[in-house]
C-alpha cells in the first residue's frame, strides 16, 4: 500500500526546491535584464553625443578656426545640399533644405566610437555656418565650412584645414586632385 504521509513530505520538499528555484530563476533573470539595459547604454553614442554636444558648447575657435579661403575659390552660388564625406568616410554630413536655412546631419565616429548629431545651417557667402559647432571624431571642431571650387570640383571646408588646403592647392598634380577630401568635405 502507499504511505500517504511519505507522498505528503516528498511533495513538499520538491514545492520548496521549486519555489527556491523559481526565485532563484527571477533574481537570475531580473541581473541578465539589467546588465543588458545598462549595456545597452553605455555601448550606445547617446553618452558621446551628450559629451561632443557638451563640448561644442564650450568651444572657443582659435585663430586658425577663423581662416577663410582665397576670394578665387569661394563658390557663393554652390548648392551644397547633398552627402559629403572627408577622409575614408570617417565623418560625413547630410545637408538638407529646411524653411531658410538646411538641417545638417552629421556622423562621425572611427575605431573606438561612431555617433551622428543635428545641427541648423545658414548659407550665405559662401560660408555654411551652423547653430552649434561640429566636433569630429578626429578631433577637428568647427562652426562653419566654405563652400570652395578647384579644378571644378565641389569642396566644403572647415576654417582649421584652410591654410594646408591653399598650400596644397597651389601645387597639387592632377592625378593626385582625389587626396584633397582628406582636408575638406566632398560629395559623395
Amino acid at each position: 500500500m502507499v504511505d500517504l504521509s511519505t507522498i505528503r513530505k516528498q511533495s513538499q520538499k520538491l514545492v520548496g526546491k521549486y519555489r527556491l528555484s523559481t526565485s532563484w530563476l527571477v533574481v537570475i533573470g531580473m541581473s541578465v535584464l539589467l546588465g543588458t539595459a545598462i549595456g545597452l547604454f553605455l555601448s550606445s553614442s547617446l553618452p558621446i553625443r551628450w559629451s561632443l554636444n557638451r563640448r561644442a558648447r564650450n568651444w572657443e575657435p582659435t585663430a586658425a578656426d577663423l581662416a577663410r579661403p582665397e576670394d578665387g575659390l569661394l563658390a557663393p552660388n554652390m548648392n551644397v545640399v547633398g552627402e559629403w564625406f572627408t577622409g575614408i568616410g570617417s565623418t560625413s554630413l547630410t545637408i538638407k533644405p529646411g524653411g531658410g536655412s538646411y538641417e545638417v546631419k552629421c556622423d562621425t565616429g572611427g575605431c573606438l566610437w561612431r555617433c551622428d548629431f543635428q545641427r541648423e545651417g545658414i548659407f550665405a557667402k559662401s560660408e555654411l555656418r551652423f547653430d552649434l559647432p561640429i566636433i569630429q571624431y578626429n578631433p577637428v571642431a568647427f562652426d562653419r565650412v566654405f563652400a570652395v571650387r578647384f579644378r571644378d570640383k565641389d569642396y566644403l571646408l572647415p576654417p582649421a584645414n584652410v591654410k594646408r588646403f591653399m598650400e596644397y592647392t597651389s601645387s597639387i598634380q592632377e592625378d593626385d586632385i582625389d587626396s584633397l577630401r582628406w582636408l575638406a568635405f566632398v560629395r559623395r
